[in-house]
């Protein structure tokens, strides 16, 4: 008896998982100057809203990774450019990733914004070398959740130990 193969792995994925990674291939790819466009269309022309703001999402975490070593001028173009195309596909929750990466690539000093600031924000804080001392002292006492307040602690008494006389502990810098 003749057995048929198996169907590929392909032929089982669901429509939107391959969009999804169809999506994710375009935006890595695609030419600064067509982000923008791209962004605006996969959130507006995809059935899956959900789907296609997590390629996205996805997106703006990537390229604000790779970001945090550029010039300012860059981040600020980059920051110009995604707040226009998120504004025109009405995604707050996609603005306000946005804006906390812009919160990560400029680290000020005042530490007043992460009272509202989201938890993913305040854990990337936390757990980023280089984060200013207020900072984490703010989010060590009024971190958002005990992950945040204990990591934030941590970075604390890592930061003083560097700064004890002998310490063989080296100081880390931020990349950004």
């Amino acid at each position: 008896m003749h057995e048929e193969p198996p169907p590929s792995p392909t032929a089982l994925e669901p429509a939107e998982h391959t969009r999804f990674t169809e999506h994710l291939h375009a935006l890595a790819t695609v030419h600064p100057a067509e982000e923008a466009a791209l962004i605006h269309r996969i959130l507006t022309d995809d059935p899956d809203r959900t789907m296609a703001r997590s390629a996205v999402l996805r997106h703006l975490d990537r390229r604000g990774e790779e970001l945090r070593g550029a010039s300012e001028s860059t981040r600020n173009e980059w920051r110009v450019t995604m707040t226009k195309a998120l504004t025109t596909a009405d995604d707050p929750y996609l603005t306000d990733r946005l804006a906390d990466w812009t919160f990560l690539h400029t680290l000020p000093e005042d530490p007043s914004p992460l009272s509202t600031a989201s938890t993913w924000l305040q854990r990337r804080l936390a757990e980023t070398p280089g984060t200013p001392t207020p900072l984490l002292t703010h989010l060590s006492e009024h971190g958002r959740t005990r992950r945040i307040r204990t990591t934030a602690a941590r970075a604390l008494e890592l930061e003083a130990q560097r700064k004890r006389p002998g310490s063989s502990i080296r100081p880390v810098t931020s990349t950004s």
